[in-house]
């Protein structure tokens, strides 16, 4: 998985066959800056660095749109929004995933299945 800002589109390969497999994200729906895997639910999250101000969730097995983090074209400093969300780790020991948020100069934490 390439996330490729500057192009505005993320790149998935196949990791058996180094091959591009796909474009999952196409140029006009933002500019994905950074992205993040969670092995443990096959969550793949994309860090939307442009005007868009989100973190769009796919699912790693069919590349299918699961949810938007982030009120989407709506930057600021709520709990529900993001200015710059520039880097994703992902902690799937503890269910947690964690968001920079660059320009709010904070990262956000999210639970990503119900907590225990």
């Amino acid at each position: 998985m390439v996330a490729d800002g500057g192009n505005g589109r993320l790149q998935l390969f196949d990791a058996a066959n180094p091959r591009l497999c796909r474009n999952a994200w196409r140029a006009g729906e933002g500019s994905p800056g950074t992205a993040g895997f969670d092995p443990v639910s096959n969550l793949v999250l994309v860090a939307d660095t442009g005007a868009d101000a989100r973190v769009q969730v796919f699912d790693a097995m069919t590349y299918g749109y699961v949810l938007t983090l982030g009120t989407t074209g709506s930057s600021g400093a709520g709990n529900s929004q993001f200015a710059i969300p520039s880097g994703i780790a992902v902690d799937p020991a503890h269910a947690r995933i964690f968001i920079g948020d660059r320009q709010n100069d904070r990262v956000q934490a999210y639970a990503i299945g119900p907590a225990v």
